[in-house]
């Protein structure tokens, strides 16, 4: 996983200088994240087949109806070794996140 953005600190919906931009880079083999979706299909001979994954970003952002507090500078990004414990929380959100 690799996002990065601006968050808008007021909730304006405007962007300016005062927001915040984040980055979270959650890419060491420590935070590896396996994911299991059980789905049913089918495949025919000669046709082609798309299965498709979505990701609500919004839920690797989300813990029990909270939102990862963005203002607090703990939380900016993951790119260094203290910040391991954010990284292990939001790989262990994709689970919820992924959808078919």
């Amino acid at each position: 996983m690799k996002s990065e953005g601006i968050y808008d600190l007021n909730g304006d919906g405007v962007f300016n200088q005062s927001d915040r931009g984040f980055e979270h880079h959650p890419g060491s083999n420590a935070v590896f994240t396996s994911v299991t979706k059980i789905k049913s299909f089918s495949l025919e001979k000669g046709t082609t087949f798309d299965l498709n994954l979505v990701a609500d970003v919004f839920k690797i952002y989300v813990n029990n109806g909270v939102a990862l507090d963005l203002t607090d500078p703990a939380n900016k990004d993951t790119q260094e070794l203290t910040d391991m414990p954010l990284a292990i929380e939001l790989m262990s959100h994709w689970e919820q996140a992924c959808e078919f």
